[in-house]
């Protein structure tokens, strides 16, 4: 194995010379099936696109606002740079667009358990309102017959 071919003996020793290029015959068919998935995959979900930013756009528009403003910023301040971030967006869109549709489904949820949290909030801090101005409940008089309780506290028991 001291002839300095990869992967195999030399032709000198019986072995085959074509062994050392069956690597790269594997290491390229698996490079081309690889892309083949991605293309494929690349084309499915641009049927997806229009039906995700629909739904972004119901969800949280804003989400889809802020981010044209955020590519015309980048035009505004360097039209070229602006241009290459735009036609990467685009060229991207096909992940991108799914990974929107979490975001805003994330926004929505959050804003959601905030509005929840800051209602209930409100309630506290009015029912606190109430009870310190004294609108709240009417206090309640316990009617005690004292007659009824004991004179004294029982003999050898301190309460302490």
């Amino acid at each position: 194995m001291h002839s300095g071919q990869i992967g195999g003996s030399s032709p000198q020793n019986g072995g085959s010379p074509l062994r050392g290029l069956l690597g790269l015959v594997v290491f390229g068919l698996v490079i081309y099936l690889a892309f083949t998935v991605f293309a494929w995959l690349y084309k499915m979900l641009w049927y997806a696109v229009p039906v995700a930013l629909g739904a972004v756009a119901i969800l949280d528009h804003k989400l889809l606002l802020s981010i044209f403003r955020r590519i015309g910023n980048v035009v505004g301040r360097n039209p070229i740079a602006g241009l290459i971030v735009g036609a990467i967006f685009c060229l991207s869109l096909p992940f991108v667009a799914p990974i929107l549709v979490i975001v805003a489904l994330v926004r929505r949820n959050l804003k959601r358990k905030m509005s929840e949290q800051s209602d209930q909030m409100n309630s506290m801090f009015e029912m606190f309102q109430q009870q310190a101005s004294g609108k709240g409940r009417e206090p309640r008089e316990i009617e005690i017959d004292y007659e009824e309780l004991p004179a004294d506290p029982p003999e050898g028991k301190d309460f302490v």
